[in-house]
């Protein structure tokens, strides 16, 4: 994230900013966490939009949720495809 342009940075974070409206309204989440992590050499960036929901604990020693199976959720998938205009190459 220092090495990106202003521009660029802006448009991600204002990018991640519409996906985690996306998200609380298609997962009815009570809010969602953006989070940017690199644990290594710095030669990529990316942003991590968790769902967190009113029945979870919050707080910096709550950030991370326990491991679970993942849920797949196809349609929920899809929506959030479908509003960002989601094309498959």
């Amino acid at each position: 994230m220092m090495e990106i342009n202003d521009e660029i940075c802006k448009k991600i974070f204002l990018l991640a900013k519409n996906i985690m409206q996306l998200i609380k309204r298609i997962y009815n989440c009570e809010s969602v966490y953006l989070c940017t992590m690199c644990d290594g050499a710095m030669n990529h960036f990316h942003i991590q939009l968790i769902p967190r929901y009113s029945n979870e604990k919050r707080g910096s020693r709550n950030f991370v949720k326990p491991r679970f199976k993942y849920d797949d959720d196809k349609e929920k998938i899809k929506k959030l495809r479908e509003e960002l205009n989601y094309k498959t190459i």
